[in-house]
């Protein structure tokens, strides 16, 4: 090969504590206190076999321990294996007018803030966020791009073998091939917006026996507009509709995301945000199913601890539905080295929830937010962050007690 660059591309210390954070119910002994601390290293090489040209070859190989300290019950979770998250080929090549980047192999994949396209790995938390796919990006001329991605994805990744001396810990509940069409104008679009995407998503979900996995073709049509009103004041929204089938179930769900920035423009770069977002709710009163699913947006994108505490409406970690969310966020920046930032959010549920614990209001409940993020030098950087869950009369007195997660992170990049 022409060269190729072989490091060790990130260590990383982190360790979580919570409490109470999926049964809100302090009295529960396997869920009252959660601590462990998971040790993660990757390693990568870049390869270019041809001199002077675009391709290239990417690999990257992922190992990770874990340690629980509780539940005692969960003891030690060595993760002995290794996973490669990242196997594929890339090139670039001029396509008439436009130019056409093409990837294909294991890759990772994040579409519009990741929203509903981040990760295609749900089950073994961050340790790997990958997709098996094939993307077409055209950047086509006047600030214009299209995204075309086809994926395939197994509970195992069984077409590319693991490293492993133990059973291997599935990355999903179920086999899921999917198709995404993406539009991005930067170019003014309509005479109003900065920018505006469009987007088609296609996922088709089978249970391969698992208890949580679901049988669904689902349709998701979404557009998005950012729109900088002046140079204080900026608004994104986004609106996507659902359709297909679930579980035997004709599928008809609305979903909604926006935000409102203020810059201050100041030295320390603070801002303000205003959010809300809307995930329609499954009616009991109907033969269809309203609920709307995020897709492959099963990460902590609002709230780690409360990912977890959703687990228990839907069976799956961070399935995120039936959702009103107000929230205010902010952010600034103390010197070049510490970023501060905090948040205070209203959660509803537009439908009744259902199952044990439930109660007779809407009010999920409210969490506080606070995190610092500090960077020693280029080589080591690292976050605390604390979130505080109070539940609301969703919830009924069995399962009210407050849910709360502590966190330190330190990572070397070498």
């Amino acid at each position: 090969p022409h060269y190729t660059i072989l490091k060790v591309e990130t260590l990383l210390f982190k360790e979580p504590y919570m409490q109470n954070p999926i049964m809100l119910d302090k009295t529960n002994h396997n869920d009252r206190e959660w601590n462990w601390q998971r040790y993660r290293a990757r390693v990568g090489a870049q390869i270019t076999p041809i001199k002077d040209s675009s391709l290239e070859i990417n690999l990257r190989a992922v190992w990770e321990f874990r340690n629980y300290c509780k539940p005692e019950a969960r003891g030690q979770n060595h993760f002995d294996e290794i996973i490669f998250d990242r196997f594929n080929v890339k090139w670039t090549m001029p396509v008439g007018d436009a130019k056409l980047t093409t990837t294909i192999g294991r890759q990772d994949i994040i579409k519009g803030g990741g929203w509903l396209v981040l990760d295609g790995t749900p089950l073994d938390g961050s340790r790997t966020i990958f997709f098996d796919a094939a993307r077409f990006e055209f950047e086509l001329p006047e600030k214009k791009s299209l995204d075309l991605i086809y994926i395939y994805q197994t509970p195992n990744s069984k077409w590319l073998p693991r490293i492993s001396a133990q059973k291997e810990f599935p990355t999903a509940e179920q086999i899921e091939q999917g198709i995404i069409a993406w539009y991005t104008d930067k170019n003014k679009p309509l005479g109003f917006f900065d920018q505006t995407d469009a987007y088609f998503i296609y996922k088709q979900c089978q249970t391969n026996g698992h208890p949580s996995g679901i049988d669904a073709d689902l349709y998701t049509f979404g557009v998005s507009g950012v729109k900088k009103i002046d140079e204080n004041w900026t608004i994104k929204g986004e609106i996507a509709g659902q359709f297909g089938r679930r579980n035997g179930q004709r599928v008809c769900a609305l979903a909604s995301n926006n935000r409102l920035t203020y810059s201050f423009n100041d030295s320390r770069k603070t801002k303000f945000h205003l959010d809300y977002e809307y995930l329609s709710g499954d009616k009991s009163n109907t033969s269809a199913y309203e609920g709307f699913d995020v897709l492959w947006g099963r990460w902590p994108r609002v709230s780690e601890v409360y990912a977890y505490t959703m687990a228990t409406e839907a069976g799956r970690p961070a399935d995120i539905t039936n959702l009103h969310r107000v929230a205010l966020l902010w952010e600034t920046t103390i010197n070049p080295k510490v970023n501060l930032c905090g948040g205070y959010h209203l959660f509803f549920a537009p439908q009744t929830l259902t199952g044990p614990g439930v109660g007779k209001g809407n009010f999920r409940g409210q969490l506080f937010q606070a995190r610092m993020n500090y960077k020693i030098n280029e080589h080591v950087s690292g976050h605390l962050m604390a979130e505080y869950f109070i539940p609301g009369d969703a919830y009924s007195s069995m399962r009210n007690d407050p849910a709360l997660m502590l966190r330190y992170e330190l990572t070397f990049k070498l």
